[in-house]
């Protein structure tokens, strides 16, 4: 079982070096392709701390887990 399984089903690629982290155009791409909602994936992201180059995997799935299924996990349940 994917550490990301919202991540895979859409189709985000992660990246592992330096740190885990997912290339912003990449994941938007695979938003607009999946047919989930920018401005609604934005709104839920809200302000979290990012590596330079894009978001933390486990940030992203949280918001898709949220998106999908309604269930708040990660650091959508966790308040920073």
């Amino acid at each position: 079982m994917s550490e990301y399984p919202r991540c895979e089903q859409i189709g985000v690629t992660i990246i592992q070096e330096p740190v885990p982290h997912i290339k912003r155009a990449n994941l938007h791409e695979c938003l607009l392709n999946d047919g989930l909602d920018l401005e609604e994936y934005s709104e839920l992201y809200g302000v979290q701390t990012q590596y330079v180059d894009g978001p933390y995997p486990w940030d992203v799935e949280a918001v898709l887990e949220r998106m999908m299924s309604g269930k708040l996990t990660g650091t959508q349940f966790l308040m920073d």
